[in-house]
């Protein structure tokens, strides 16, 4: 198993199958990025990361809230 394989929070599709840019960034403000990192703070300093695909976080976005 490849510790480095990661899936979207939501729906669970691995990222090998969205676009990703040449850094593979995947921040929501890369608009050549399909898979997206979310991070929030835990409020004791600790910070969690989350994955989504686009479609997913624009889901989200449309229902008004991105937290997980």
């Amino acid at each position: 198993m490849d510790s480095n394989d990661r899936c979207c929070d939501e729906c669970g599709l691995p990222e090998e199958h969205f676009a990703l840019c040449e850094d593979r960034c995947m921040l929501q403000s890369c608009p050549k990025c399909t898979f997206l990192l979310q991070l929030y703070g835990t409020g004791c300093g600790n910070v969690r990361v989350y994955y989504l695909c686009r479609e997913c976080y624009d889901e989200r976005i449309k229902r008004g809230f991105v937290e997980p």
